[in-house]
């Protein structure tokens, strides 16, 4: 605006008005190609960061971009993909509040039940009082496999959560409105099973998928060079 009306206008004037130093408005002007160049270098990362983003059909925030990045051999700090996301108006997919905090803060508060059944079944009238089943099933299962079963103290759910929570994040990320019939379901749940095992990297599994982090702890051999 300055140099389109400096025929007109006073250089100083309009230095005076938009509240800005001579100085700095000359070092403006002169630093019009290094902007430019910044310009195209941000283009040139957007682009690796939106490939990252898309990469399989699941949306990531910063933190998955980051690790996706890194596996193929580029580096990028996450402040500069929050940054370029920002402002290339990418927007991060939020989670569903995990209900396992929820459930912490509410323990933290003495907030439990009391137990106003107190086994008396039959005195609250029909449909008052629903028992779930016993699960002799399920016991019979794990017993002709072998197998020995784990559980926290009454009230206490905490063995859930590995498994809570891979749930979780399978709701969130896979597009159950493309599925029009079972097939498309079974489709979308296989293919979710094999990028969360090969492809999804997760921060606390040193950045790596599940199964390059199995094979990790097996061979010793980091598969990120560092």
């Amino acid at each position: 605006m300055i140099e389109q009306n400096n025929n007109l206008l006073n250089i100083s004037l309009l230095c005076q008005t938009a509240e800005v130093s001579h100085s700095g408005y000359y070092q403006w002007q002169n630093n019009v190609d290094t902007r430019n160049e910044k310009e195209e270098l941000d283009k040139k990362d957007f682009e690796l960061i939106l490939e990252a983003y898309k990469f399989r059909g699941y949306d990531k925030g910063s933190r998955g971009i980051h690790m996706r990045l890194l596996n193929q051999g580029i580096r990028m700090n996450r402040k500069k993909i929050h940054r370029l996301m920002n402002k290339y108006k990418l927007m991060c997919p939020i989670r569903k509040a995990n209900p396992y905090r929820r459930m912490a803060k509410a323990m933290k508060t003495n907030n439990i039940s009391e137990n106003l059944v107190n086994r008396e079944f039959q005195e609250h009238g029909p449909g008052m009082i629903l028992l779930t089943d016993t699960s002799i099933s399920f016991r019979q299962l794990l017993k002709d496999k072998k197998l020995r079963q784990s559980m926290s103290r009454r009230g206490n759910c905490w063995d859930n959560a590995p498994q809570e929570s891979f749930f979780g994040h399978m709701k969130d990320e896979i597009h159950l409105e493309r599925c029009s019939s079972i097939l498309d379901l079974r489709f979308v749940i296989d293919d979710y099973m094999d990028y969360y095992n090969n492809d999804r990297y997760q921060w606390g599994l040193a950045k790596l998928s599940p199964n390059q982090y199995s094979t990790y702890l097996k061979n010793g051999e980091y598969p990120i060079k560092i």
